[in-house]
């Protein structure tokens, strides 16, 4: 039995880079012409009208509500409400090559069974050799940015990695493009998982091969009756994908001696695949797949079923790393729900890194944007794990820890009860009814101090108070939702909404910015160590921070990037913050950061003081960059007063 613990996706579509591309910039134009965009992308008319009709025929096929329209005189435009549902499901992934050249060059490099020959890539390729010696410069410095060498003879160019690394690289590069686990019922009336995957994978992933691996786990599933977590199926299915083609291919790996035994279910798996695919698995690959299977034996569905199968987790594994995290997590003051649900995914993430299974998380961004504070917590505490154990967690990896620890702030936080006034003007009986299910629904969270008719409403100070109604109101304080008096799914949403905007103190962000820490750019050659240096020096001079903050901020930064699209959060250590502030710089050219250009740099630095604020100050920054509108509006602030007012008019 598969479990995805984000539940079956109703909605799934992958689109490939180039398309992506041509609909970020029709969203962000919102209405752009065929010679706009044939200098934008340099495609031709004839490619440009081809994307277009195979993206509507996609969304037509997924019935995803969004069109790309075309009129003439006007432009290209985009209609429909699932806008968000497609560009979320293909946000996330950083793409390890852009090109389709580069990818094809990697792929030849990666299928060559030792030296080949400029020449020969030139034929394979159809290209000139003069324009395969300018790929192999650009594909060198991508690969030496991930630690890798091409290095060269009289014999020809090869990548300089065994073939154990070579299918870590595929699996890096495989693992990089956008994908979706996708649940479909088969004639049985029984739940088949799949992968899909842009096509932009298929140079490295035959994907028939891997739709076969995907019918033998579903088949394995069934047999064990197995639970698998959605990176579990996806991570497994890929390694297996890889494994068999370059088993075909016979591409061998080393032999190792080892003389650990396998599972019962790593040998009914081994079986199926040796079935179905015609071949005798090595002993070194029965050993990876018996890495996936106990690592999956020991989740939280299945650790129940396997005591005797496996290493006597309970008694030292678990209670070793529940005594690990409590120590962690003593500053937060963790209940005992983060700390048995966190030494679990623990145990299982050590287990992984260890044994090199890397894993992607498809909602990547989303958490780093929508819960700043628990993944920028999750850092701090993994970097611990990673000085214990000798190991590293990229971002997929503490994405995971962050959705625990985000789940013990919503947990613990503190929901004021909000005053309500029911407006309804069609009876007794419905208003009665509305109180009731009102009550029922959300009675921890609202207090009803009164029901009144729509004429009354005036005499009444509703500043500060919730308006339900069953009558359409307008007014300037954004406190009034329009509901039925049946109270739809559609208006509990609405009223959650309204609920969580209540429990947010927004003064809580504003009251930490100021004109003098306000900086506006326009320098076309600004870079981020540049503009960072800059801002901690006036915030040291005006006394805001210490002068260490600057080593606290640009660690953070060596550990992963703060830059998410238009913006940057660097942010540093509490313990050298005197005052506490969020710096503002704004460069409508861009800043250079990292491998991508900021327009806006948000600089967190926040005491220990703060505390208590602090799922305020972040609901709010989370509100602002939530708006792509609100976040372009800022960038084009001029001055201190245009950027409040921005904020007083569009996130207030």
């Amino acid at each position: 039995m598969f479990y995805n613990e984000n539940g079956y996706k109703k909605v799934v579509i992958i689109i490939d880079r180039h398309q992506m591309r041509l609909l970020k910039i029709i969203k962000e134009k919102e209405i752009v012409t065929y010679n706009e965009l044939i200098s934008i992308l340099g495609w031709t008319r004839y490619m440009i009208k081809k994307y277009i009709s195979v993206i509507n025929k996609q969304f037509t096929e997924e019935q995803i509500d969004l069109k790309i329209n075309y009129e003439s005189r006007i432009g290209i435009y985009l209609t429909g409400e699932d806008i968000d549902v497609v560009f979320n499901s293909n946000q996330g992934l950083d793409i390890f090559l852009d090109d389709d050249r580069q990818l094809e060059f990697i792929s030849i490099l990666i299928n060559s069974n030792g030296y080949i020959t400029i020449q020969e890539i030139a034929d394979k390729m159809f290209l000139s050799r003069s324009s395969v010696e300018n790929l192999l410069k650009e594909t060198r410095t991508i690969l030496q940015k991930n630690g890798l060498e091409v290095i060269g003879t009289k014999n020809g160019i090869k990548i300089d990695i065994d073939e154990m690394d070579k299918r870590k690289l595929i699996s890096k590069i495989v693992n990089s493009f956008k994908s979706k686990i996708v649940a479909s019922q088969s004639t049985k009336n029984k739940f088949k998982m799949s992968i899909k995957f842009s096509s932009d994978a298929k140079q490295f992933i035959d994907m028939a091969t891997l739709d076969k691996v995907a019918d033998v786990l579903n088949e394995f599933i069934h047999i064990t009756n197995l639970y698998l977590t959605d990176y579990e199926f996806n991570s497994l299915a890929i390694h297996l994908s890889i494994s068999i083609e370059r088993i075909i291919k016979e591409f061998k790996v080393k032999e190792v001696k080892s003389t650990s035994a396998l599972e019962k279910n790593t040998i009914r798996l081994k079986q199926l695949i040796e079935k179905e695919f015609g071949i005798v698995v090595p002993y070194y690959e029965q050993e990876f797949m018996n890495i996936h299977i106990t690592t999956i034996q020991q989740n939280p569905y299945n650790k129940s079923h396997y005591k005797e199968d496996v290493m006597d987790i309970e008694s030292e594994g678990l209670s070793y790393f529940t005594e690990l995290t409590q120590g962690l997590v003593k500053d937060i003051s963790a209940d005992s729900i983060l700390i048995h649900d966190l030494s679990i995914h623990l145990r299982s993430a050590v287990n992984r890194l260890k044994n090199n299974l890397a894993i992607r998380n498809p909602y990547l961004v989303q958490i780093k944007t929508n819960f700043i504070e628990a993944f920028e917590y999750s850092k701090k505490f993994v970097s611990e794990i990673e000085k214990i154990f000798k190991i590293s967690f990229d971002e997929d990896e503490i994405a995971y820890v962050a959705i625990h620890i985000q789940s013990f702030f919503e947990r613990i936080q503190r929901r004021k009860n909000v005053e309500a006034y029911i407006v309804c003007s069609s009876g007794f009986g419905t208003s009665k009814l509305l109180e009731q299910r009102l009550n029922s629904l959300f009675g921890n969270q609202i207090k009803i101090i009164g029901t009144v008719g729509i004429r009354e409403i005036d005499e009444i100070e509703i500043l500060n108070k919730l308006v339900i109604t069953t009558v359409p109101m307008t007014n300037t304080h954004g406190n009034i939702v329009y509901v039925s008096p049946l109270l739809l799914e559609k208006d509990i949403e609405n009223i959650n909404n309204k609920i969580s905007a209540f429990n947010v103190d927004d003064n809580s962000f504003i009251e930490l910015l100021s004109e003098s820490t306000f900086y506006h750019s326009e320098d076309t050659l600004a870079t981020r160590d540049d503009v960072m240096n800059m801002m901690i020096d006036e915030l040291v001079s005006h006394q805001y921070v210490e002068a260490e903050i600057r080593e606290s901020i640009f660690n953070r930064e060596k550990m992963s990037s703060t830059a998410l699209g238009d913006f940057a959060m660097p942010h540093g250590d509490y313990q050298y913050v005197k005052r506490s502030s969020i710096s503002i710089y704004i460069n409508k050219n861009g800043v250079e950061w990292g491998e991508e250009s900021v327009k806006i740099i948000f600089m967190f630095l926040l005491s220990k003081e703060l505390k208590p604020k602090l799922n305020d100050i972040y609901s709010f920054f989370n509100k602002v960059i939530s708006s792509e509108r609100t976040l372009q509006l800022l960038i084009q602030a001029d001055t201190y007063q245009e950027f409040i007012k921005v904020l007083q008019n569009e996130v207030y």
